[in-house]
């Protein structure tokens, strides 16, 4: 099987952060761009509570990558993920 790169990513990577934001529209049952700065605090706080700290940064890296580069709103988390 071909690895699969994006921006520089290692196909694990993708996988990981599609994983993460999977996880974080199950958890709160809403599709991705209708989610919250307050709803994803909420997320990270559950989470944190059952992950490691390298997951949790894992986690973290996805969601503003995600809310970033492809929505092009990191409004919606730098500030809320970069306190947290």
């Amino acid at each position: 099987m071909a690895h699969l790169r994006v921006a520089g990513m290692t196909s694990s990577t993708i996988i990981n952060y599609a994983r993460s934001l999977r996880d974080l529209m199950e958890y709160h049952h809403a599709e991705a761009d209708a989610i919250t700065a307050r709803d994803i605090l909420a997320f990270l706080a559950e989470r944190e509570k059952s992950i490691g700290k390298s997951t949790l940064n894992t986690l973290c890296c996805a969601l503003k990558y995600f809310f970033g580069k492809v929505l092009g709103d990191p409004d919606r988390i730098l500030a809320k993920i970069n306190g947290f």
